[in-house]
């Protein structure tokens, strides 16, 4: 694909690049946004045919967060009162009481990894079990869970490669997601 320059009279430049420049620089994380610092222009427009996604995971963070989970990694879907550990990654897609909901959100990230394991807090059966309900039936059919004290859950989140924080009110729906392997 091809980027227009802010100038007018300068020709189109190719995506591949920037990339090649910017990771020359120890940048590529950072390429549309220090396109200047490495000397070519930043971009204004797309030219037409140039595609950006329409479906799957939009996040960026949310997607880079999947793509470098690995086999026994732990990624959290937390309520939004889950104390947030520091040091571990936080995606915080809550802006307003139950948006987004909880359930949406773990299907859709249930869609994008292998689980081979699930752990909830105990709590959760007694203090909220239509959720509980909701979350067995979201869950791969198959994938063991594990309930711990909510004390403990909040422990374990400590080890996570990061937590993606909905905004649910529902008291204890966080679940900590043990990645599986894929082969």
């Amino acid at each position: 694909g091809y980027f227009q320059p802010r100038q007018a009279s300068s020709e189109p430049v190719n995506i591949a690049d920037l990339i090649a420049k910017a990771a020359a620089v120890q940048r590529l994380p950072l390429f549309l946004t220090s396109l200047n610092e490495i000397g070519l222009p930043r971009p204004t427009c797309l030219r037409k045919g140039d595609k950006m996604l329409k479906k799957g995971i939009l996040n960026p963070n949310i997607a880079r967060l999947l793509a470098e989970t690995g086999h026994k990694d732990t990624i959290v879907v937390s309520d939004a009162g889950l104390p947030m550990p520091l040091g571990v990654e936080r995606i915080d897609l809550a802006w307003k009481e139950n948006e987004p909901g909880y359930i949406p959100v773990l299907a859709e990230i249930l869609e994008h990894i292998v689980v081979e394991k699930a752990i909830l807090a105990e709590e959760l059966k007694t203090v909220s079990p239509a959720m509980h309900e909701e979350i067995l039936k979201t869950l791969p059919q198959g994938v063991p869970v594990e309930y711990v004290p909510h004390v403990e859950l909040k422990e374990q989140t400590k080890q996570a490669r990061g937590i993606i924080r909905t905004g649910e009110f529902t008291p204890y729906p966080s679940v900590i997601l043990v990645a599986g392997c894929a082969y």
